[in-house]
């Protein structure tokens, strides 16, 4: 097996996701001579690495949901974790959405990675790796402290040590970043995603699978929305 995390094909599958998504405002991209750097510098060699990928290799992918899913009304988040309007709904809007509906038992929340860039794309992987009772703890945390690594070239760095403090270790890490399948099945959802919604912009909500509302929206515009459905 590779020492690498980034292989060729992963490589490859990353540009025609850059292609696909081809927004005026995706933040710059990891070039593939970046990330051939990153690997030489991230990866730590272990035997255990093939055992640990084999255990990963029929990942769940089952919804990551926040709140009790037989609510009445259902908001899809898609959201990039390196995306500054995503972070910024998340520190100034999120905690109201949830007291207000998602708490209260008249919505809940079902996460949908849309990443923008390779950081985006390892931090949801990485996510989907954590046990479930650490999903949404560790998003939070990405998402309020986006400016602490979502713009470095060290992140794999940040998210790893972070992710070992919520319960992932370090062969587990490596085996969820060399997760192949993992990879496409974000990549291909976000695919999907974009082209059943028309999603043309993160954060996107997508209320009861037929309502859009695209961008960083206050709580104001939630209720004008949500409080209609009841």
């Amino acid at each position: 097996m590779s020492d690498k995390y980034l292989t060729f094909t992963s490589i490859i599958v990353l540009a025609l996701f850059v292609g696909l998504l081809s927004y005026n405002f995706i933040p710059q991209l990891v070039t593939s001579a970046q990330a051939e750097t990153k690997e030489a510098a991230y990866l730590n060699n272990n035997e255990d690495e093939d055992e640990a990928i084999k255990a990963l290799s029929s990942h769940d992918f089952e919804p990551r949901i926040l709140g009790n899913p037989e609510a009445p009304i259902k908001i899809s988040e898609h959201s990039s974790l390196t995306c500054g309007h995503c972070g910024s709904f998340h520190q100034n809007t999120f905690e109201q959405l949830k007291t207000e509906y998602i708490d209260t038992g008249k919505a809940y929340l079902v996460f949908d990675d849309f990443p923008l860039n390779l950081p985006a794309l390892h931090g949801g992987m990485i996510a989907r790796c954590l046990p479930k009772a650490q999903y949404f703890d560790f998003l939070d945390f990405l998402f309020k402290t986006q400016n602490d690594w979502a713009f470095s070239e060290d992140y794999i760095t940040y998210l790893r040590q972070n992710a070992q403090m919520m319960g992932l270790n370090e062969v587990d890490f490596t085996a969820c970043i060399n997760n192949q399948d993992l990879q496409k099945k974000i990549i291909n959802a976000v695919s999907k995603t974009k082209e059943k919604h028309n999603i043309a912009s993160t954060p996107s909500f997508v209320i009861n699978d037929k309502i859009v509302i695209s961008g960083n929206k206050n709580i104001a515009d939630f209720r004008q929305v949500l409080d209609n459905l009841e």
